[in-house]
């Protein structure tokens, strides 16, 4: 599993991926597994199918999971220089402005990922350090 997968995985954990019939809470299970959408991730063009609250639906898992992990590519290897770290990279992906808690959402991940990976990954993991390369 490359680290952006990992990171994918961890994010739709935390995202509440919860099938119908596997929480009384939520008996119809998750929004993020009805949209088959494990990262939550909102429309970045009008053609894009989306629901009432304008995240968007998925036709498969496989579909939304790639969609999250080309999200996940983009943002690690074109919108943030290798210097941010991955605090300030979910800071963006969850903002506090869409009722997120982007420090806990991070720590979450990184508990995961250091799981996962079997290496530490912290708030201030750099994403050079996190992708295991310095990337220009």
């Amino acid at each position: 599993m490359t680290p952006i997968e990992a990171m994918a995985d961890a994010i739709m954990s935390f995202e509440g991926w919860i099938p119908k019939g596997q929480s009384n809470a939520i008996p119809n299970g998750s929004r993020s597994w009805r949209n088959r959408n494990p990262g939550n991730l909102r429309p970045w063009t009008k053609t894009q199918v989306a629901d009432i609250d304008n995240y968007r639906i998925f036709a498969s898992l496989v579909d939304g999971f790639a969609a999250l992990v080309a999200d996940l590519t983009k943002k690690l290897n074109v919108d943030f220089p290798p210097t941010d770290t991955l605090f300030e990279v979910m800071n963006k992906y969850a903002p506090a402005g869409d009722s997120n808690n982007p420090t806990a959402y991070t720590i979450f991940i990184c508990h995961r990922l250091t799981l996962t990976l079997g290496r530490p990954i912290s708030l201030a993991t750099t994403i050079g350090d996190f992708l295991g390369s310095t990337k220009s």
